[in-house]
Order: structure tokens, then sequence, then C-alpha cells
């Protein structure tokens, strides 16, 4: 029976009344994560925040490839900017950790997929910078924190390059939920998809060691009667298959 790749999920935390039965400060992922990897043919293991540097490569060293999840804003010290007034709450402590998973996963040729807040620190991390808010934009935007429900696709996005090439066409609907977005993209990443009104939609890069793709979207919400969502996490663990399927030839080999 072939073994099935292990994707590591970042955690993010939650905060609950002193008195609660939960504890203060509370590990989480979201459930849609979680069964967007298994539906897809993986194992999902949560990654807690951590500043310990040994226990993320640890966390690195026995997964085949990494999820950086939805969620608080991007530091934008990590860009080089000051906080703007319309910036929302921010989780220094998972810019940090989610930094050192990127890392490490890049040091060690494990795919990276990012979502939403996960695409955002990617490009921060390789050196791009993000509009703190949409009104930020030098342009007019639609609109990208919908009041549907979190299932239901309410614009359409314009693909090109991989994403094109798994999704079979040049054009897809999804859900929207950010107030933040790139402007200057990071640099060796190519653009494979944009709003009609510009903002990017996703991200992309790989070469010999590297297999990065980030969307803005969140294909989770969807993928139970979205197609094409299901073909991109779908493409995700096939690369996370390749990937341990590789380093086991390798053994052999030795």
């Amino acid at each position: 029976m072939e073994r099935k790749p292990i994707i590591g999920i970042s955690a993010s935390l939650t905060y609950e009344r002193e008195d609660s039965s939960l504890g203060y400060e509370t590990a989480f992922v979201s459930q849609y994560y979680i069964k967007s990897i298994i539906e897809a043919g993986g194992i999902p293991l949560v990654l807690p925040i951590t500043d310990n540097l040994e226990i993320i490569r640890s966390y690195i060293q026995n997964i085949d490839a990494l999820l950086l999840t939805g969620g608080y804003d991007v530091n934008p010290e990590l860009y080089n900017q000051e906080p703007h007034k319309l910036l929302r709450e921010i989780l220094p402590e998972r810019d940090h950790f989610e930094l050192h998973l990127l890392s490490e996963a890049c040091s060690n040729s494990k795919p990276v997929f990012g979502i939403c807040r996960g695409l955002q620190l990617i490009n921060s991390g390789f050196g791009g910078t993000l509009f703190q808010d949409l009104s930020l934009a030098p342009f007019e935007t639609i609109k990208h924190t919908q009041e549907a429900k979190l299932s239901t696709e309410t614009h359409s996005i314009k693909l090109y390059g991989i994403l094109k090439e798994i999704i079979g066409e040049d054009k897809c609907l999804v859900n929207s939920y950010h107030h933040q977005a790139i402007d200057t993209l990071a640099n060796g990443f190519e653009v494979v998809a944009r709003a009609n009104d510009g903002i990017i939609e996703a991200i992309f890069t790989q070469n010999s060691n590297l297999w990065i793709l980030g969307v803005q979207w969140h294909p989770e919400l969807i993928v139970k009667h979205n197609n094409n969502s299901k073909k991109i996490f779908e493409l995700f663990i096939q690369k996370a298959s390749e990937r341990y399927n590789n380093l086991w030839f390798k053994k052999l080999k030795i």
C-alpha cells in the first residue's frame, strides 16, 4: 500500500476568557483545511506555534509538505512599513513561527501551499510587500470581503500558468475573505491568477529545489462542490508524494 504524504498545517492561536475551561490561549486549525487534505489523499498534521527552532526543524523533518493557513493580518514590519490605521489584528509570534517554517521547508525542498494570509506571508517572506488595506490600492477594487456564505463563490479571476494548466480554463469563480493583498510581488514569483480589478489572486514559483503556490481565496471552504479547488489540493498532495518518493528512491540507491 502506497504511503500517503504527511502535510504539516500551520496552527493559529485564539484567546479565550481566562476563566474558560479551554484555557486562555488555544491552538487551533480550521477543520476545513484538515478535511481538504484528507479528501485529496494526504495525512494532516497540525503544527502548533513555537519559537523553538529545534522543534520547528523537527516539524519540517517529519512532514512531506507545508500548508500555511489564513488568519491574522501580516505584521507590516516584515516588509519595512509602519502600521497603517486600517491594519487589523496581528500576531507577531505567528509571523515569526511561519517564516521559520517557510525557511526550513524551502531549505529541505518541501512543497509549500499558502492560503489567503499564507500567500501574503510567503510574498512578505521573499521580499514582497502588501497593501495593508485594499482601500490603499491605487485603483478601484471590487468587493473582496464577501458577506455571502463561506461556500459561495462571489467573483471571477483570470488564470495563468500552472493554474490555467491544471484547471483547464482561463478563468474561474472564487470566494473572497481578505482586506489585504499583494502590492509588490516578491522576486522569483509569477502571478498565476488576478481578479478583474487587478488584485493578485495567486502566485507560484518552482525550480529544482522549490515548489511554492499561494492563493488569495479560500479553496478549502468550497472544495466539496468546486472541482477547481479540488484539483488544486490534489496537485499539492501530488507534489508532496513526489517529494517523498524521490527521497525514498535516493535512499534505495544508496
